[in-house]
């Protein structure tokens, strides 16, 4: 629990630091009105596929 509460993602627009599992789980906007979008990608390692995910902000025009 305390490693996953110091994985954490920056909003590029305000620069509020957000808990990666909060992020991904539990709210879909930052405070500054920037959309939280998470993005599945696969990555190979030693033969082996690994399941990952990319969250990345959007902020609406």
């Amino acid at each position: 629990m305390r490693s996953e509460s110091e994985n954490k993602v920056t909003c590029p627009f305000c620069g509020r630091k957000i808990v990666r599992y909060v992020a991904m789980n539990k709210i879909k906007n930052c405070e500054c009105g920037a959309e939280i979008v998470i993005t599945p990608y696969m990555v190979r390692k030693r033969g082996v596929i690994y399941s990952r995910t990319r969250i990345s902000f959007r902020k609406p025009d």
